[in-house]
């Protein structure tokens, strides 16, 4: 830490502002970073309300980066959203202020982990007021007593915080907000460092009528609340404006659950961009709401749903039931059967690994269900695990004993966003939980990767369209491993859309191969490619050798007529010629150029 401080020079500061928030989110792997929405909620609210207030969002950034970032806006109040993984991060940035001798005078901490544990964490002695629950008017309050003289500590409600003999108070709670509709539009121009976003976010309600025992979001008390349809339209239009391509992610755990509203919204966005395919969408869902309402998922379909994301957590009917999922095993092979007939090109089902009562039979029902679930939405299904973490709050966190479960870290100080155990079932072990984890994946993998091969043309091409509005899906990335898709990919992106010339101008279009060309049985093939290896007959192989971005098609056909003698007659000759050059186009063997 002293070389860090020592490497930090002074820098002049300009006008301070009243409220930094900052987030500095923990991640393992790749970054792709979205903004947390909660935290810009805040700051958006801070602004209606005349406060000056800036946010630091950046999992990026390194200590001497966020001094420069700091002391550029030198806040009075300094607040940080906080969760389980963000809590060293947190206490390290205060450490370094401190040690600077350039922390605030006020510190305030919000964000699910502390709205649970706010009196562990200010007897840490890290900061003054932790906010609980949500923030919007709370956060207000805060800088009109501070900032403003503006009414007592006292009288703030939902807040726990440090008076001046360091005794923790904890205020009255705060109801939640009824109104969301009253609040306004998150202000994205709000965050210090600007980025293009692969995909933007919006939450239309809040809080969870369920209450999985493993989950945050449905602690008893937290109560579900909605917005309206009109207000949520607004907000897309707001989001999408003049893009041509928007991905955006519904971030409600229970978007679907009031049908009418859904219907609603669903119908507003076909009217709005049902022809100019401006937008696709992202939601989560529950088991059972699929099963009661399969056709409303044709109507999302059309309105632009193309991923939704189930919460399966496990194959084993013992374990779901001791989750208080409230579904069942067959609910979960019906739910992807409905979606897959809805057309859905992507489906989501999240698993935990090491959770209540886990041995190696219900780990080998969880790696059933999924073979089952990739057979029967082939192309479209993905899965994924993590193990089990006990959330501040949650029923397996308060009673481990009764679920019989051994906590082994309970700080979470050894895991990275969920990808290592922190707790396991009793008699087992983290090496055995581990090595479950590994024969899962390893068991996925080999099942996803053996079911390419009846994968449609058509649904592959639609998941690498879906790339151009910053949806990745780990089938996309599966597909660009094949050369000859990549290469189509890769010039596509670089050059004008040639997909509906005549045939006529098709004569004059340069056709270039996009994969090496290989050989089976002495005959011309391509390889590697997902629907397995692709061997021309003699015409066809004679047709793609000629595909060498050196001939127009009218050449081809020329140079084809002159070596043999007993071809059709024209035009037949050059229609069939036609067909195969399209043929190849479609299956990713060959791209189009003018020059």
């Amino acid at each position: 830490m002293k070389k860090v401080i020592d490497s930090i020079a002074t820098k002049p500061t300009l006008e301070c502002l009243d409220f930094l928030l900052v987030h500095l989110p923990f991640r393992e792997g790749p970054i792709s970073q979205t903004f947390q929405l909660g935290l810009l909620c805040v700051a958006t609210s801070l602004k209606q309300e005349g406060f000056s207030v800036k946010v630091i969002d950046d999992c990026e950034l390194d200590a001497a980066s966020f001094i420069e970032l700091y002391r550029k806006n030198k806040p009075r109040i300094l607040g940080f959203h906080v969760n389980t993984d963000s809590v060293p991060v947190v206490r390290r940035v205060i450490e370094l202020l401190r040690k600077l001798g350039e922390a605030p005078d006020l510190i305030i901490f919000g964000g699910p982990h502390v709205s649970v544990e706010d009196k562990e964490l200010l007897a840490k002695n890290w900061g003054n007021i932790v906010v609980r629950g949500e923030g919007e008017f709370t956060a207000p309050e805060i800088g009109r007593w501070f900032l403003r003289n503006e009414g007592k500590i006292e009288d703030i409600k939902g807040i726990t915080y440090l008076d001046d003999n360091n005794d923790i108070i904890r205020n009255p709670s705060r109801p939640f907000i009824k109104d969301l509709d009253s609040l306004p539009f998150p202000d994205i121009s709000l965050l210090i460092k600007e980025q293009k976003y692969p995909a933007y976010q919006i939450l239309t309600g809040r809080g969870c009528p369920y209450h999985c025992a493993f989950c945050a979001e449905g602690i008893i008390g937290i109560k579900y609340r909605f917005r309206s349809a009109k207000s949520v339209l607004d907000e897309i239009r707001n989001i999408v404006g003049t893009r041509t391509h928007t991905y955006l992610s519904i971030l409600d755990d229970t978007f679907l659950v009031n049908r009418k509203r859904v219907e609603e919204i669903a119908k507003g966005l076909i009217k709005e961009y049902g022809e100019t395919k401006q937008l696709k969408w992202f939601c989560e869902s529950r088991v059972d709401f699929i099963i009661r309402n399969p056709e409303l998922f044709k109507l999302l379909r059309k309105a632009g749903l193309v991923r939704v994301q189930i919460g399966i957590e496990s194959g084993s009917q013992k374990v779901l039931d001791t989750y208080n999922k409230k579904v069942k095993i067959e609910q979960i092979i019906q739910a992807v059967e409905i979606l897959t007939a809805c057309g859905i090109p992507s489906i989501y089902g999240n698993f935990i690994i090491g959770g209540p009562y886990e041995t190696d039979e219900t780990i080998d029902q969880s790696i059933a269900l999924v073979k089952t679930l990739y057979d029967k939405a082939v192309g479209r299904m993905e899965c994924g695990a993590s193990f089990l973490t006990l959330f501040p709050g949650t029923e397996l966190t308060v009673h481990p004993d009764k679920y019989d479960l051994e906590i082994l870290d309970p700080e979470v100080m050894t895991t990275i966003s969920l990808q290592h155990p922190v707790v396991v079932p009793k008699g087992k072990t983290k090496h055995w939980v581990i090595k479950q984890y590994t024969r899962f994946y390893t068991e996925l993998q080999k099942h996803h990767l053996a079911g390419i091969a009846n994968v449609s043309i058509e649904l592959i091409e639609e998941h690498l369209r879906l790339r151009d509005y910053g949806m990745n899906t780990l089938n996309s990335n599966h597909y660009l491993v094949y050369p000859c898709i990549k290469k189509c990919e890769e010039i596509r992106k670089r050059q004008k859309p040639m997909d509906n010339i005549t045939d006529g101008e098709l004569m004059q279009i340069i056709p270039r191969r996009s994969a090496t060309i290989g050989t089976i049985d002495n005959k011309f093939a391509i390889v590697a490619f997902p629907q397995g290896p692709i061997i021309f007959n003699d015409m066809a192989g004679k047709i793609y050798e000629l595909c060498s971005g050196k001939y127009r098609l009218c050449d081809i056909i020329e140079i084809i007529r002159a070596d043999d003698t007993n071809l059709p007659p024209e035009p037949y000759f050059s229609q069939q010629v036609v067909s195969v050059i399209k043929d190849m186009k479609k299956r990713y063997l060959l791209t189009y150029s003018d020059l």
